[in-house]
């Protein structure tokens, strides 16, 4: 009777794991990402929507039509207006490196800025708190 497995048997299991790991991990890796960027646009789809609705309720605010004036809206407007949740919006982008610039990206904590396209007002959602 035979007790346990031979050497070329335990070989073949290990390279068949193997092949098995080097196809599945990138497809992993790039449905992974390609939730992240998913993600990240509807968020921004939403902070751009939520900023539509501020403007609706102030509209002496809009740019003018007639010059290329454009006007800041702040995730932190947003939130102060009862618009977006109070709680951090999370980024699903940020960086995970243990450096100062950790909370920067952790969080959207930038602006929309509103314009005049000629034919309708764009909302457009920047990093940058100052558009």
């Amino acid at each position: 009777m035979k007790n346990g497995f031979t050497l070329i048997e335990l070989v073949m299991v290990i390279l068949l794991l193997g092949v098995i790991a080097i196809i599945t991990v990138p497809t992993v890796n790039q449905a992974i990402k390609n939730s992240k960027i998913d993600t990240y646009e509807r968020q921004v789809e939403t902070i751009e929507n939520t900023a539509k609705t501020y403007m609706s309720k102030h509209s002496g605010m809009l740019p003018s039509q007639s010059s290329n004036d454009k006007v800041c809206i702040t995730v932190r407007e947003l939130q102060k207006e009862g618009l977006l949740s109070k709680d951090k919006i999370i980024n699903p982008n940020y960086k995970v490196n243990g450096t100062e610039d950790f909370e920067k990206y952790q969080s959207f904590e930038g602006a929309v800025k509103v314009t005049w396209s000629g034919t309708k007002y764009l909302y457009k959602y920047t990093d940058s708190v100052t558009c």
